[in-house]
């Protein structure tokens, strides 16, 4: 093995150790992200699931809104209602009457 031969072998032995030593942060790295994505997939559940509840308690409160919207009115609906069926009951007499 001549001099030029140990030069080449020497440079690739050099080149593969820097390759191994990149590898080796980029695995590094990889690793640091996988963490962080990880991470921040619970953070996009957990901010989901609170998103769920709270829309949740939207629709009840806007439930619960409507039902007392409507009770001022109950109290006319029935006052309606009676005279309603008093008024069919007085039609009824008048069409027993005839």
């Amino acid at each position: 093995m001549d001099n030029l031969e140990k030069i080449s072998l020497i440079e690739l032995e050099s080149a593969i150790k820097e390759l191994f030593t990149f590898i080796g942060r980029l695995k590094t790295k990889n690793k640091t992200f996988e963490e962080e994505n990880k991470k921040l997939r619970a953070t996009v559940v957990e901010k989901d699931n609170r998103i769920k509840g709270l829309q949740k308690i939207i629709e009840e409160l806007k439930a619960h809104q409507e039902d007392e919207q409507f009770i001022p009115y109950e109290e006319t609906r029935e006052k309606l209602v009676s005279h309603i069926k008093n008024m069919l009951s007085n039609l009824e007499e008048i069409r027993i009457i005839e």
